[in-house]
């Protein structure tokens, strides 16, 4: 029974990253909503921007652990709910340092972009400051039970310079990520803010929850949390067109 939570546990955590590279990118159809295709304009690639940073990653099957990244050092463990870290975690850190390297651009990262279908962003509100959008999320072909029609999508975006400031997916109804798994409850959020130096988007937050059941007897309860800090941005390269 630990093995079939162990095993769902860790891919259900790694659901919502890869359906990132099983999205078709997304592409400006001459039918997606004018404020939208402002939006697109407006956020070209990141990748000209490298940063260092902090990231405080909370849960309740492993605490709470605060890292280090920089272009130089890349990552370091800083503390393990709230102490040195031991030997022993030192050590274990350094064997995963190639799934690590994975994560290195996730601050300018602006893959998220690939999860919308672009024909079905339309505006729900819009104020002075900000614009809300709804769209059906692009969830790729690998993904069973027609997920994307069982989950929505919002976008909230600055009106002034149109910068992301939430992503969110979430359920509208029970359903199946792989087989054997039945999720009433599937969300990711992610929150944006501002760099002065640089004037990039940067990741302020990424949340995960997810609630339900594995083959019918293993209970799933996953909240996942992780905050980025201390940002200190620099434009290495000329700006390229993407995402």
């Amino acid at each position: 029974m630990d093995r079939i939570r162990s095993l769902t546990s860790r891919y259900l955590q790694a659901t919502l990253t890869t359906l990132l590279s099983l999205a078709t990118p997304f592409v400006q159809a001459d039918e997606i909503d004018p404020l939208y295709a402002k939006f697109l304009e407006a956020n070209l690639s990141q990748d000209h921007v490298a940063c260092s940073y902090m990231t405080t990653h909370s849960s309740k099957e492993s605490g709470e652990r605060v890292e280090k990244f920089s272009p130089e050092t890349l990552w370091q463990l800083v503390t393990v709910d709230g102490l040195q870290p031991t030997k022993r975690e030192l050590a274990d850190y350094a064997e995963d340092a190639d799934e690590r390297s994975r994560r290195r651009n996730y601050p300018t990262d602006l893959e998220f972009l690939k999860m919308v279908v672009a024909d079905t962003v339309r505006v729900v509100q819009e104020n002075d400051e900000t614009i809300e959008f709804v769209f059906l999320p692009e969830m790729g072909d690998e993904i069973p039970d027609r997920m994307e029609e069982k989950m929505t999508g919002i976008l909230i975006v600055t009106k002034d310079g149109f910068r992301p400031l939430r992503f969110s997916i979430s359920l509208t109804e029970p359903a199946s990520p792989i087989r054997g798994v039945k999720m009433r409850k599937l969300e990711q959020e992610t929150t944006f803010t501002s760099d002065r130096a640089t004037g990039v988007s940067l990741t302020k937050s990424m949340s995960f929850e997810a609630a339900g059941r594995a083959f019918f007897v293993t209970k799933i309860d996953q909240n996942e949390h992780i905050e980025f800090s201390d940002f200190d941005c620099k434009v290495v390269a000329a700006q390229t067109a993407g995402p």
